[in-house]
């Protein structure tokens, strides 16, 4: 996972306890459109998740929390769903 991935996957996990990233931010933090930076989420997500066993430990980590946080706060809250929006359904261990 290079330091874009990293980022990308750092900046969704802080924001899911509210719901996701705001769409405002996405194209001037990363250079890409809402729809865009969701997809791209998907895409490193689903790819991340097949090749789990090559990350380093705490890139490891982070994709796990991040899908944890995921499916936690889409349970827990009033944000059900958001797992589904968020998460290709590979990446739900």
């Amino acid at each position: 996972m290079d330091w874009y991935d990293r980022q990308i996957l750092q900046f969704v996990l802080r924001w899911i306890p509210f719901g996701g990233p705001p769409e405002d931010e996405t194209l001037p933090r990363f250079g890409l459109t809402p729809s865009e930076f969701r997809n791209r989420f998907r895409e490193l997500v689903s790819s991340l998740t097949r090749d789990k066993r090559t990350l380093a430990e705490d890139d490891r980590e982070l994709l796990t929390s991040t899908i944890y946080a995921f499916v936690s706060e889409s349970e827990q809250s009033q944000h059900a769903g958001l797992h589904e929006d968020w998460l290709p359904r590979t990446a739900l261990f």
